[in-house]
């Protein structure tokens, strides 16, 4: 008896140490089975909008596996998501679309899966380090692109791009027509800090306006900021314009003025960027070349030239002349005058005349003026009060094409102190042929010598002349005026009323002579 229940004791022991090793065959195999749990994220992971994940599990009849996070860097703790098994012992959970727009973006997350069959639980190692950033860079163009510019050439396109959460992986510059097509789609360089650049060659683009819009990439993510878009205008048709000069040719004692009127179809002449001259010099004699350069808003820069001549005013001599009884004679030919030009006859020889300076509307040659100058009136004029010297100015070829003419006159000195006449008081005198009268014409002193008192007068066209003093205007009283112009009837009041005393004076008189006569008739009846 005592053998058998030491047999048994000792297979009880034998059962208890089979159990036990099953129990602990059991525990590990459940121990493995949680180690094996993984997730699809990666640690120090940028995510952005959402996050698609994958748990595996092998722990037995698993339920359901949660996802995990942590934002301070420690245990994750915090459920985000749970995923219930759709099958028995499902190994692979799965979730895609998970948004994770709660999260607050730039803070680095760990990320735990756990499974659970309902009374085991197992985690996976946690993925750190993970970034969230559903936002975009910000970008600003910067440089001196802007928009609504207009530009030719080369240009340089410049943005400044900033992701302060995970930083910029990308910059594109895509240029378009206006209605959206594509031309170009080029990478930028980050030059420096925050700024990128590309360069676009206008030139091979056709003249009108283009859409430039930025995009702009943060890193490893697909945050892209495509909504900065500038339009520009696209010229590289060079500005023209018209210069003239007016009038050409000029003689040197004239004056010319130039006019530059530039054009541009496109984006406009800038009127700070266009210079010509507009009076030129007429100093020295020849012919001249002006520049005007202008350009447009787009930088295009144009140019034009005007041209003008300059003509010495010609000096003419008499080249005939006759004189006797007084009176002198001279003619001078001039081959031919040209719009512009003064020709100016000097050196007359006729006493009264300095100079005729001569203009005319087109041009005129073979001109003859022939000058006749006399301290006599001429028969065919009437006499005029001390006219100083008569004279007649003749033309051949000028009468239809005179502009103007301006006559200088010179009076001796001698004869005005003689005459008692002061030099402003000097006038020229033109004779009217058809109503037999002599015109006083506006006459001004303008300069003087030990001789001489010189006056100028401006003509249009020529006849008898007399040089004499002014004519003084007579006023008449207003006085004398309305005495002239008293009616009958109040001129026979006014001598009534002058001469009323002596009438009243009278009638008395009478009246006491008559008392006196009768008072002596009575006396002599008594």
């Amino acid at each position: 008896m005592e053998g058998y229940l030491k047999k048994e004791s000792k297979d009880k022991k034998s059962i208890l140490l089979f159990f036990g090793v099953l129990i602990i065959i059991g525990f590990l195999f459940f121990c493995l089975a949680a180690s094996s749990i993984g997730i699809s994220l990666i640690s120090f992971g940028n995510y952005s909008a959402s996050i698609n994940f994958t748990c595996t599990a092998d722990l037995s009849d698993t339920r359901n596996v949660s996802l995990l996070y942590n934002a301070s860097g420690g245990t994750a703790s915090t459920y985000l998501v749970t995923i219930t098994n759709t099958s028995t012992n499902q190994t692979i959970f799965k979730n895609e679309t998970y948004n994770i727009s709660s999260l607050t973006e730039g803070r680095y997350y760990n990320i735990t899966c756990l499974a659970s069959n309902g009374t085991s639980t197992s985690y996976s190692p946690a993925k750190s380090n993970i970034t969230f950033d559903t936002n975009p860079p910000t970008v600003v163009f910067a440089g001196t692109i802007i928009n609504n510019g207009n530009y030719s050439g080369i240009i340089v396109l410049n943005a400044s791009v900033n992701d302060s959460t995970i930083g910029v992986n990308s910059v594109y510059f895509n240029l378009t027509y206006t209605n959206g097509t594509q031309i170009s789609f080029n990478k930028s360089t980050n030059v420096s800090g925050g700024y990128y650049n590309t360069s676009i060659n206008t030139s091979a683009l056709v003249n009108g306006y283009y859409n430039i819009t930025v995009f702009a990439n943060d890193t490893q993510l697909n945050n892209v900021n495509k909504t900065e878009r500038i339009m520009i205008l696209v010229d590289n048709t060079i500005p023209n314009g018209t210069y003239s000069c007016s009038p050409t040719p000029v003689t040197s004692s004239g004056i010319v003025d130039c006019f530059c009127n530039p054009s541009d179809s496109l984006s406009g002449i800038n009127p700070l960027n266009t210079s010509y001259t507009s009076r030129p010099s007429v100093a020295s004699a020849g012919t001249f070349t002006l520049n005007c350069s202008f350009a447009d808003y787009s930088g295009n820069v144009g140019s034009v030239t005007a041209n003008y001549t300059v003509i010495q005013p010609q000096d003419y001599s008499s080249s005939s002349s006759s004189s006797g009884g007084g009176s002198s004679t001279k003619t001078n030919s001039l081959a031919k005058i040209s719009v512009g030009e003064i020709a100016t006859l000097k050196n007359l020889g006729v006493d009264g005349i300095q100079q005729i300076a001569i203009g005319v509307t087109s041009e005129a040659k073979n001109v003859k003026v022939t000058i006749d100058g006399s301290s006599t009136k001429p028969t065919v004029v009437s006499d005029k009060k001390d006219t100083y010297k008569y004279l007649h100015i003749a033309t051949a070829n000028l009468s239809d094409k005179l502009s103007k003419a301006t006559l200088t006159i010179k009076v001796e000195k001698s004869w005005l102190t003689g005459k008692g006449i002061d030099k402003l008081n000097i006038s020229l005198y033109k004779y009217d042929e058809s109503a037999g009268k002599w015109n006083q014409l506006t006459t001004f002193f303008s300069s003087e010598d030990t001789n001489y008192d010189y006056y100028t007068v401006e003509l249009t066209s020529f006849s008898y002349f007399s040089i004499a003093p002014k004519e003084q205007t007579i006023t008449t009283s207003t006085t004398e005026e309305n005495q002239q112009e008293v009616p009958d009837e109040e001129q026979t009041t006014a001598v009534i009323t002058n001469y009323l005393p002596w009438i009243i004076g009278g009638v008395i008189v009478l009246v006491l002579l008559s008392l006196i006569v009768l008072g002596s008739k009575k006396k002599n009846r008594k």
